[in-house]
Formats: structure tokens, C-alpha cells, sequence
């Protein structure tokens, strides 16, 4: 009695395995980060604020801020520091003249 075997080339489904893999890792990784950072922000804000009202509202306001700076940053088409920064300071800036002679940022 003979025994053929059956053999299949899965070199590319294990490739795309440990591609999806990679990019599980990464965003796990990145996910941590951002919980870090926003505990970190979260802790500073307590330390600043007189009132439970006051906490919420300039916490809010933070993470709001991180959240606009991320999506100024994820174009990739670049964003001159001055734009970056006159953005992120508007809502507590009094009316002023911005130049934005700066590089851009990639």
C-alpha cells in the first residue's frame, strides 16, 4: 500500500499571518502609549485644578488639544511649527498676528 502525500506551498498565508501579527503588536503597543500619555495628563490636570468642574473641563480641553495635534500631524503633508502651535494655543490666545516663516513638520 502507497501513501501519497499532499504538500501545499502556504508561504505566503504565513507571511500575511505574521504581517497581521506585526500590526497587532504595533498597535497594542501604540494603544499603551496613548493610555499613558492621557494618564500622565489626567494626573498634571488633578494636580492644577480647585474643583471637580474645573478638572473636567481642562481635561477635556487637553485631550481634545492631543486629539487635533494628532490629526494635524497624520496627513503627512507637513505642517509649519508656527501653523502647529498657533492652532493648539487658539482657543486660550488673545487676538494676535502669527508668522509662519518655521520648517514644516513631517
Amino acid at each position: 500500500m502507497r501513501i501519497k502525500g499532499l504538500t501545499r506551498d502556504i508561504t505566503e498565508r504565513k507571511e500575511l499571518e505574521d504581517h497581521k501579527n506585526t500590526l497587532i503588536s504595533e498597535l497594542d503597543h501604540r494603544v499603551k502609549n496613548v493610555l499613558a500619555t492621557v494618564s500622565a495628563v489626567a494626573s498634571r490636570t488633578r494636580e492644577t485644578s480647585s474643583s471637580m468642574p474645573e478638572f473636567v473641563a481642562a481635561l477635556d480641553g487637553r485631550i481634545k488639544s492631543m486629539a487635533i495635534t494628532h490629526e494635524l500631524l497624520s496627513y503627512w503633508q507637513g505642517i509649519p511649527p508656527a501653523e502647529l502651535v498657533r492652532r493648539e494655543l487658539a482657543p486660550y490666545a488673545l487676538p494676535a498676528i502669527w508668522t509662519s516663516t518655521d520648517r514644516t513638520l513631517c
